[in-house]
Order: structure tokens, then sequence, then C-alpha cells
């Protein structure tokens, strides 16, 4: 990881992509019911976004390298598990 900045701003690209997929998908159903589930999983991401933000400023064992090494790839990985967890759910929607 190179620095907190970086970090912060490939989560909200990625949230912002993710946003936009569901967005377009929810423009093209028809059925109310599935464009509001596709609602909730913009929700759902949303607050995902502003909980990893949140883990990345505030850092677990500020003295520790070592954890805070293991702090931040753990943001990573969950950022990655969370989005393509949300990526398999707007896939189910849309077939």
């Amino acid at each position: 990881m190179a620095n907190k900045r970086l970090l912060k701003k490939d989560i909200r690209s990625i949230t912002t992509f993710i946003i936009a997929d569901a967005l377009e998908l929810a423009s093209r159903l028809t059925d109310a019911n599935e464009q509001e589930k596709v609602l909730d999983i913009i929700v759902s991401i949303t607050e995902t976004h502003n909980e990893l933000i949140s883990r990345v400023n505030h850092p677990d064992g500020k003295d520790n390298s070592k954890l805070i090494k293991a702090h931040y790839k753990k943001v990573v990985d969950d950022l990655m598990k969370s989005y393509s967890d949300t990526y398999e759910k707007l896939g189910k929607i849309a077939s």
C-alpha cells in the first residue's frame, strides 16, 4: 500500500463504478421489486464505503508496523470481497 490517501481514492473509485453500474441496471429494469433490490444494494455499498474509509482513517496498533500492515491488508481484502459479492448480487438480479 502506498499511502492512506491513495487507498481512500481507490475505495471511492470502486464504489463509484459499482453505484454507476447499479443505477444503469435499475434504469433498465421494469419490475419495481427488482429496482428496490438494486436500491438496497446501493445503500449497502454506500455503508460499506463509509465503514472502509473510517477503518483507513483509524488503524489499529499505531505503534506496531506489522499490525498496521495487517490492518490495511484486511481493509483491502474486505473491499474486494464486499464488492465482488455486490456484483454477484447485481448479476443475479440482471439475469
